[in-house]
């Protein structure tokens, strides 16, 4: 999954018996579904319910604010 893919998961459309999420829409705008692994799922268990029903509360900026951050703080660069 990319990352737009990922952060506009929603929990109506993942299945955590049959371990597998729908994609509605898609870059390429097909719809899929995604296996997990049962990690994935283990780690899905561990987040609060959002509100709006969606699997992760961040949106894409913000995210990449927290991974340039992230990456300033360890040194690294063009990661």
């Amino acid at each position: 999954m990319g990352r737009g893919e990922l952060l506009s998961l929603r929990w109506k459309d993942t299945n955590l018996d049959t371990l597998d999420a729908y994609l509605a829409t898609t870059k390429n705008g097909d719809h899929r579904y995604v296996p997990q692994s049962t990690r994935a799922v283990t780690a899905l268990l561990t987040l609060p319910i959002d509100i709006k029903g969606n699997v992760f509360s961040i949106e894409a900026w913000q995210l990449r604010g927290h991974w340039d951050r992230a990456c300033r703080r360890a040194r690294i660069k063009n990661l």
